[in-house]
């Protein structure tokens, strides 16, 4: 892809705009390097009722941005008439987006495209002697009225005060025969600057040319919109020529619409990308006549009612498998965000796999297992299965051989983060972890104890090595451990949660460690007090500051707490016709709790101290009543 001509490609670096940095490294979020998760959610396509639980849903898989167009023919439904109320109140919208810690990348157009009628374009445009997405005085009047209105509504809501980070002009224009594109995308710009937009103003490419999406226009943010294959050979490297081109300029590279699959996303981190969004990842639907017609040149493209693309969230509400796959990913990139934030692609070779076959596929034909190096020395191993059967493979990283014990299992389809020299000194522990075979999903302190839970597809082993002063306290059934000097390595299977509990000269570290399916329903809490708790197995969990409901699925439910409250400080309620049974631990404290159908409340306030079963057993239904 050839995203720009040299002379357009000038280095510079971009300052703290209300509360957003970034340079070409990473991108920061009130002083945070930041990754954007983002998941495209249309206000226009779902009931006003829904809003609130579709945006709960996103931000409970890990995301922590939306994308939203902003369709001008549902809002302007005749010339001159404007309706925003009810279902057509985007300024309601981006508050409760707001209201759920979500940030926005917003999209008015005045062409969104978005397989919706006109592109979002009226109708009665036509036959004004205007000319359509073109420098043309007539159009651009019509379009000053378009953002007198929804541009106020988005400047109202900006950073640091509200939800939206970068505004869209524009979309794909690279698809359309614009004549003048650089006079018509100033326009554009110049009238967002005028009506308040004061955070970054962006323009997408969407078949790979940049002349013709941004003009060239240096003051554009210039983000990508790709669609490759799973499977994809050379897809990294694209990424990362990519990146590299905007790097120059002191971006990052966002990419504001792909697919749907959480390997695919992986892949494009493993590129370099900072910004990823799924384009419709939630599903919704077409009311009254906005269906329009695709431009995949079928005959007979029609677009139904429904607008579902198999996204991790149907047009429904209801989850697909997809929706776990993501809450690992996001989940993933939260508990390492700042490294992965700052983190680059580091050279070809820097991990060698035994088996050729393991990694992502180059454009040569060959193999390759991708690494991200962070600033501070840590790097992220990301071997790459893309192959319908299991791999397994030993890596070699520098004089480093691993695993030390047995081979690196890999199902179909996989490719997990593995942390290299990780010094967990930021988070309160005189310990480095050398090396962890099994993905982090969480670090962070229960109480007074460092808590890392780790992860890996189930019927596989872990392995993680740490270096230091360490003393250990207790380790489940079923992990292996050994010592050698000052290293303590441990091997262990992926399946339910089992517990290994050290102590440092800084603190204590507890790791849990897990397999995938149970990892994606790892659910962090937050008593009324303000401190952390981790529920594993439940499906779903809505609510905050102590008060929650779950839906708890087959999964067998545990409680991890922070130690032995004075009082009741978590109040869990079922949302669903059923029972289920709840296994809790609170320091040094464990309790078997039944959990009650939906109109029963429990507080959970620990009993007296007994000492902690050997090993977790998962937990049946309670006997029949």
């Amino acid at each position: 892809m050839d995203i720009a001509n040299p002379g357009a490609m000038m280095e510079r670096t971009f300052t703290w705009t209300d509360g957003l940095a970034w340079d070409g490294q990473c991108l920061r979020l009130d002083g945070v390097p930041q990754i954007l998760l983002g998941a495209s959610v249309f206000y226009f396509r779902l009931a006003r009722e829904d809003w609130a639980s579709r945006l709960a849903m996103v931000k409970a898989a890990g995301y922590n941005t939306i994308d939203v167009y902003f369709p001008w023919n549902f809002h302007e439904i005749a010339e001159g008439e404007w309706d925003f109320t009810g279902r057509k109140d985007a300024a309601y919208f981006l508050d409760l987006a707001q209201a759920v810690g979500l940030k926005v990348i917003a999209r008015p157009g005045p062409y969104i495209c978005s397989e919706w009628e006109g592109g979002g374009l009226p109708a009665w445009l036509i036959g004004r002697g205007s000319a359509l997405r073109q420098n043309d005085p007539v159009y651009l009047e019509y379009v000053r009225r378009w953002f007198d209105r929804i541009l106020p509504i988005l400047a109202s809501r900006q950073a640091p005060n509200g939800p939206v980070v970068l505004v869209q002009i524009e979309n794909e224009l690279d698809f359309f025969p614009c004549h003048d594109v650089p006079g018509y995308l100033e326009e554009l710009y110049r009238m967002a600057r005028e009506r308040g937009i004061t955070v970054p103003i962006t323009a997408c490419i969407g078949q790979g040319n940049m002349e013709a999406a941004t003009g060239n226009l240096d003051r554009l943010w210039p983000t990508v919109n790709l669609y490759p294959p799973d499977n994809a050979p050379g897809l990294e490297e694209e990424v990362e020529a990519i990146a590299e081109k905007l790097r120059q300029r002191g971006l990052p590279l966002i990419i504001t619409e792909t697919g749907r699959s959480h390997f695919l996303l992986r892949r494009l981190l493993a590129g370099g990308a900072k910004g990823i969004c799924a384009f419709l990842q939630v599903g919704g639907n077409n009311f009254g006549l906005y269906e329009a017609v695709n431009d995949w040149r079928e005959p007979g493209a029609f677009l139904a009612t429904a607008s579902d693309f198999g996204g991790m969230i149907d047009s429904g509400g209801r989850v697909r498998p997809e929706y776990y796959h993501g809450r690992v990913f996001g989940l993933a990139l939260g508990a390492m965000r700042d490294l992965l934030a700052a983190s680059l692609p580091a050279p070809p070779g820097t991990v060698v796999s035994w088996n050729d076959r393991v990694g992502s596929p180059t454009k040569d034909g060959g193999y390759t297992v991708r690494v991200l190096r962070a600033p501070e020395g840590t790097i992220f191993v990301m071997p790459a299965n893309l192959r319908e059967v299991e791999e397994s493979t030993r890596l070699n990283i520098g004089d480093l051989t691993v695993p030390r014990r047995a081979r690196l299992v890999l199902p179909p389809y996989t490719m997990p983060i593995f942390p290299f020299h990780l010094d967990l000194r930021s988070r309160g522990v005189t310990l480095k972890l050398v090396y962890a075979l099994s993905e982090l999903v969480y670090m962070d302190r229960l109480g007074d104890t460092l808590v890392v839970v780790a992860h890996g597809p189930e019927g596989t082993a872990g392995e993680l090595l740490l270096r230091g002063r360490v003393d250990l306290l207790y380790a489940d059934e079923g992990i292996s451990v050994r010592r050698e000097g000052d290293e303590i390595s441990l091997r262990y299977p992926h399946d339910r949660e089992r517990f290994c509990h050290l102590e440092t000269d800084s603190g204590r570290i507890l790791f849990v460690l897990t397999s995938s399916r149970r990892a994606g329903r790892l659910w962090p809490l937050r008593d009324r007090d303000g401190r952390a708790w981790l529920l594993f197995g439940a499906d779903y969990v809505n609510g905050d500051a102590g008060q929650y409901e779950l839906k708890p699925g087959c999964e067998p439910l545990f409680l991890l707490g922070p130690g032995r409250p004075e009082e009741a400080v978590l109040c869990l309620r079922l949302g669903d016709l059923n029972w289920a049974r709840l296994s809790v631990e609170l320091g040094d404290v464990w309790q078997e709790l039944e959990l009650a159908p939906l109109s029963c409340e429990i507080g959970l306030v620990p009993g007296q101290s007994i000492p902690p079963p050997a090993r977790l057993l998962p937990l049946g239904p309670p006997p029949l009543r």
